[in-house]
């Protein structure tokens, strides 16, 4: 951790392994609440680099427990911090694209950023939020939906909590969650707050071997595909990205305000996904 420290503080990026061996550090317990937020922070202070990214993931999966399955699932997520606090918008596509025979394994967890989590919904909703591996691998067979909590699935992360608990902004580890996923899914709808992600977080997931994903930003700010405006998308096919933009004008929907998005608490917003849902 301390020569990754090193070459960060003197302005360097860092190699794939060497972002590895700091996240291992990390995860492992070896590190310290200080290199931990200094690791953090310095990483966060520059654009992001694919690398970097890489080699952290890589380290956090393995890590993480692995759900038994082939990988042939869609994850629906964003890394969260457009500051809009909508409801939870990807955790109710994710319900949508299971109902239309997309297998689903979504990963998520309580708030980080807004007001309610996929975790803190689902709970309001009366679903499980903390199953185990089997468990997760059985709701996914007989529902075609499984929710994967982060805590249970990705234990380690509990050494970085308090140093990212006191920093008290946003940080890489903010990026991580939505790449760790613990079916392997090979398809992955991703959401990101900053433009200037799309491209990195394209490549990322294709350098993990995602075979499909798209990665949207909207115009409006939100990490979602807005019915508010256009959302610029860059789509990964099986190594080859397509960037476009895909305005809900162009599909036949009718434009909505953030305000027609905004949420609330857990109980709010698992009333307006069982509105949703119901066609209301």
């Amino acid at each position: 951790m301390k020569t990754a420290l090193r070459t960060l503080a003197d302005g360097g990026r860092l190699t794939r392994e060497q972002a590895g061996r700091a996240m291992a550090a990390v995860l492992g317990g070896e590190a310290t609440p200080a290199q931990i937020a200094g690791f953090a922070m310095a990483l966060s202070a520059r654009p992001a680099d694919v690398e970097e990214i890489v080699g952290l993931v890589a380290t956090a999966r393995a890590f993480g427990t692995v759900l038994p399955g082939d990988g042939h699932v869609l994850d629906t997520c964003g890394t969260g911090g457009d500051g809009h606090d909508t409801f939870n918008i990807s955790t109710t596509a994710a319900v949508v694209a299971a109902a239309c025979g997309v297998p689903v394994a979504k990963h998520g967890n309580r708030s980080a950023s807004s007001s309610c989590g996929s975790a803190d919904v689902l709970e309001a909703l009366g679903v499980g939020i903390d199953l185990g591996p089997d468990e997760a691998a059985a709701c996914l067979t007989g529902t075609g939906i499984t929710f994967l909590f982060a805590p249970v699935f990705q234990p380690a992360f509990r050494h970085a909590a308090g140093p990212r608990r006191e920093l008290g902004v946003r940080t890489v580890f903010n990026v991580l969650g939505p790449l760790c996923n613990p079916a392997g899914a090979r398809y992955q709808t991703l959401g990101v707050s900053d433009p200037a992600l799309l491209d990195v977080m394209a490549e990322v997931l294709h350098r993990l071997g995602t075979e499909h994903a798209l990665v949207f930003c909207a115009e409006d700010g939100l990490d979602e595909l807005s019915t508010c405006s256009p959302s610029q998308v860059v789509e990964l096919v099986r190594g080859r990205t397509t960037r476009y933009r895909l305005d809900p004008a162009d599909l036949g929907i009718a434009p909505a305000t953030l305000a027609d998005l905004r949420g609330g608490d857990a109980a709010e917003n698992a009333e307006t996904v069982r509105r949703v849902l119901a066609g209301e």
